[in-house]
């Protein structure tokens, strides 16, 4: 087993080119998803805010990659739920990065400010 791959709770993970004919082991990520169903009363005004600061979380140092948008108007088709208003999508380069984000003040701060706008989330992590 290659040394990149050890260490790894699910194992080897594997990047998918579909231009090239083989998968390769590429290193450990924690991806971590989330689904901000948004209050239907809030104003123009605190949408606005609740999008300024999610894509402030951007800033923080311990994401290695990050992707924050609404639901995307292309596509429709029965089987995509669009019925979420804003979703963010971070990637870590370990556990330890995504604990780090957890307690970044600037993940903090966003939370006090902006829980009084949605009415749910969801949370989706994987290996």
């Amino acid at each position: 087993m290659p040394a990149e791959w050890r260490g790894s709770p699910a194992g080897p993970h594997f990047a998918v080119s579909f231009r090239r004919k083989f998968s390769k082991p590429i290193s450990y990520m924690f991806h971590h998803i989330v689904f901000f169903y948004l209050k239907k009363d809030i104003t123009a005004a605190q949408r606005a805010e609740f999008e300024t600061k999610l894509r402030g979380l951007l800033a923080i140092k311990s994401i290695h990659s990050g992707y924050v948008g609404i639901p995307s108007l292309h596509a429709v088709r029965p089987i995509i739920d669009t019925s979420y208003d804003f979703a963010e999508f971070f990637v870590f380069k370990n556990h330890a990065d995504h604990d780090a984000y957890q307690i970044d003040p600037i993940h903090q701060a966003f939370i006090n400010d902006c829980k009084a706008y949605w009415d749910s989330v969801k949370i989706y992590d994987f290996e």
